[in-house]
Order: structure tokens, then sequence, then C-alpha cells
């Protein structure tokens, strides 16, 4: 599956690694195999579309299914990485009550991780609970000074609300 997904194929190696998914359920390192491989097929499939194709949504449900599953073995111990793609996925799809559900849950447990809460700021923005997704991206530069874009995408949000003058 990985020469498969190195040689550009993300889509036959989640497909090679579905039989050993079922197979095995519970095997986490399959489950964020075919996870990833199935995140990435979705983005290949949605690269220059402006809307998200049906194979997109597709192959990003089944990603989310197996980092869903390595949640619920793993809790709060999975890697960060997993959990903001599962909030992506989310985004992508625009469930975005969805997402602002989890990505709360996930932040009880990974308070700490920069790019979690600035995921959780856009979900919050679309979801329309700007003030919310505002204090989300100064939470994230709280954790890393250094991040990019914090300033403009709040002014840019802000303005988008008629709010010019704050």
């Amino acid at each position: 599956a990985y020469e498969l997904a190195t040689a550009g194929d993300p889509l036959g190696a989640m497909l090679f690694i579905e039989d050993g998914v079922e197979l095995d359920p519970e095997n986490v390192d399959l489950l964020k195999q075919h996870g990833g491989f199935a995140y990435a097929a979705g983005a290949e499939a949605m690269a220059g579309q402006e809307e998200i194709p049906a194979e997109a949504v597709d192959l990003f449900r089944k990603s989310l299914d197996s980092y869903g599953s390595v949640y619920a073995l793993e809790g709060a111990d999975m890697d960060p990485g997993h959990l903001r793609t599962m909030l992506v996925v989310l985004r992508n799809l625009e469930e975005y009550e969805e997402a602002v559900d989890l990505a709360a849950r996930v932040l009880e447990t990974h308070s700490e991780e920069s790019s979690l809460w600035s995921v959780y700021a856009d979900v919050l923005q679309r979801s329309g609970r700007v003030d919310e997704a505002i204090t989300a991206l100064d939470r994230v530069v709280e954790l890393d000074p250094e991040a990019a874009n914090v300033k403009a995408r709040q002014g840019n949000w802000l303005i988008q609300e008629g709010r010019v003058d704050e």
C-alpha cells in the first residue's frame, strides 16, 4: 500500500488496505493508513474542482470513518495530525456543527495544539460564530506567536460581517 501511495496512487493504496481493515477492524495502524490514503485520494479527486465531486465526498467519508474508529480506540492518545485531518474533512464537507462539536472534544485533551485551534476557528467562522472564531485565533497566537496570517484572517472575518471599525 505504501508503495502504491508513494507512486502516486493513494486510491489504490486505500483499496489495498481495505481488505486488512475488514479482517481486523480494530487494527489502529491499518485504520490510520486507510484514513490517510482515503484523505489523500479525496484531495486528489477534489483538485481543481470548484465543488466537491461525489467521489471525493465518498473518500473523505471513508477517511473520517477510519480516523473516527482510531479516535474511539485511542482517545486522547491519538495523533493531533490525524485529529486535524478529521476536522478538515468535516470542514471540506461543510459539516460545520459536527466539526465544532468534534473540535471542542478534541481540544479538551489537545489544548496546546495551535493547528487544531486554527481549524476550530475556521469552522466556528463558517458556522456564523465569528466572535468565538476570533477568540480561537487569539489562542493560536498565544500558542504560536509566529503563526501566519492570523490577524489578516480575523480582520477579513470582521470585514465580511460589516464590522469594519473593529
